[in-house]
């Protein structure tokens, strides 16, 4: 037995080798591979957070990020937080009511935003809403599109852009450099794997 029966729940990662998020009654911490506790067991929930030997914690409903050895990446201060896609470097944090993107080494766009949903591809750029409006950053947090639009949609290699009873589109290179708007009535679009979407 390399960790005793004595949690109600263990789990490793690959990202985080010889280390167990362990469960006991309600709290929640780390042991290494000899049981010994490396992150005390006294948050309300840890996981682990993607690729990298980091943790995102919670405790007291806020939530950080932690690595094995309890050093701090992000305080515990947040109430939401999560990465903008699977593996990427960039994360999604909620400081009151308003959002930022945060590396891990500090760089970040400061809580400005009032919305910032999660991406299904770190490659694509980042939709963002401010002020009650949309547009579309880099992951340099350089502004593409201003958040002039009441709707923006980013499929595969287009950014779909909606202002008033106007529609747009442009197509975007390597991720992030626009071909130039284009104004239109009824657009269809095929993805990587051959689907049409009609908008």
């Amino acid at each position: 037995i390399i960790i005793p029966l004595e949690y109600h729940y263990v789990f490793m990662s690959y990202s985080c080798e010889g280390h167990f998020i362990v469960k006991k009654w309600r709290k929640w911490g780390v042991v290494n591979i000899k049981n010994e506790i490396v992150v005390p067991l006294e948050y309300d929930y840890i996981s682990y957070a993607g690729s990298k030997p980091s943790l995102k914690v919670r405790l007291n409903g806020k939530y950080g990020l932690l690595d094995v050895k309890e050093n701090v990446i992000f305080p515990i201060v947040y109430g939401e937080l999560r990465h903008l896609s699977y593996n990427s470097d960039l994360w999604i944090q909620k400081s009151g009511d308003k959002y930022a993107l945060t590396y891990e080494d500090g760089r970040t766009t400061g809580a400005i935003y009032d919305y910032i949903p999660p991406s299904t591809d770190p490659s694509w750029p980042i939709k963002v809403q401010l002020n009650g409006k949309w547009g579309v950053i880099d992951a340099d947090f350089k502004v593409i599109v201003p958040a002039e639009y009441e709707r923006v949609w980013i499929l595969d290699h287009y950014i779909v852009l909606k202002s008033g009873s106007d529609w747009y589109y442009s197509y975007y290179i390597d991720g992030m450099n626009l071909s130039g708007l284009e104004r239109f009535d009824k657009l269809e679009i095929s993805d990587s794997a051959g689907v049409v979407k009609t908008i």
